[in-house]
């Protein structure tokens, strides 16, 4: 399970880092290795979330192979503030309206 968040996590931020890099291309935005680093972090925040969340509308029975606390709730919530939070910083980075380079 772990190498499938991994690797779906990597694939998502590869595809996030290719559009940056054509919108930094077009002069869209500059480029700064601070907001590249930061998609391929909250990438990975959007699939933990993400899996979190999905985590907590599983049966219970799947739920106890996956892990074994009884905190359903609580990763339920925390997966979505993870998720949310990880998909506004991508929005902010790479969808705002910002001023083009010079």
């Amino acid at each position: 399970m772990d190498r499938t968040i991994f690797l779906t996590g990597f694939a998502l931020g590869l595809f996030f880092v290719v559009v940056y890099s054509i919108q930094c291309w077009r002069g869209v935005h500059a480029f700064s290795l601070g907001v590249m680093v930061m998609i391929v972090l909250s990438s990975a925040g959007i699939v933990g979330g993400a899996m979190l969340v999905v985590k907590f509308f599983l049966p219970i029975r799947l739920r106890a192979q996956l892990t074994g606390f009884g905190f359903d709730l609580y990763t339920g919530i925390g997966g979505l503030a993870v998720l949310a939070v990880s998909i506004q910083r991508i929005y902010r980075e790479m969808f705002a309206k910002r001023n083009p380079p010079p």
